[in-house]
């Protein structure tokens, strides 16, 4: 004698949605762990949308300040050890003149929380006097005189100045 168990359609449709659900929400759990900034004891740290703000600049601001420092020393090797020729100085020069341009329009078109102002201030403060370098490079290479050479040497150093200062702010050294 043969028995036959016949499952309704909508019960085993009905496990099976459940079954997907139940791992979508795992594999979501599991995604937001591994994506969640941690605190200081190593637990994931709940962003409310202000945080979420401030952590997002935070980022951006580090992301600068490593671009500011490439930008300073192609500018410090252009005037340490300048090409002989004068088409691959223009090359590099412009080439770290927009650079500094691409950034500098990246950091105008960024929401600064209201918390992060003087940290905004700083990082344009750099980017200003980073431009400066470059502008003064350009000058020596287009005028390749002691004095314009100083200017642009002179101008290095205090976009490093301002870079190092944006560095020691406590936004910039928090992980």
């Amino acid at each position: 004698m043969k028995y036959e168990i016949e499952i309704p359609g909508t019960i085993l449709h009905k496990s099976f949605v459940v079954l997907l659900i139940g791992l979508g929400l795992t594999g979501l759990v599991l995604l937001g762990y591994q994506n969640s900034p941690v605190g200081q004891n190593g637990q994931p740290v709940l962003l409310s949308p202000r945080l979420a703000e401030l952590t997002r600049y935070q980022h951006y601001a580090k992301t600068w300040a490593g671009e500011l420092q490439a930008i300073q020393a192609g500018l410090d090797s252009l005037l340490e050890n300048p090409p002989a020729d004068l088409l691959v100085q223009d090359s590099r020069v412009n080439a770290i003149v927009d650079q500094a341009a691409v950034l500098q329009a990246e950091v105008d078109d960024t929401t600064v929380p209201p918390t992060l102002q003087v940290l905004h201030t700083t990082i344009q403060t750099a980017l200003e006097q980073t431009s400066l370098a470059a502008a003064g490079a350009l000058t020596w290479i287009s005028e390749p005189t002691t004095d314009n050479y100083t200017i642009a040497w002179n101008a290095l150093r205090a976009a490093s100045a301002a870079l190092a200062q944006l560095a020691q702010n406590p936004w910039m050294q928090q992980p």
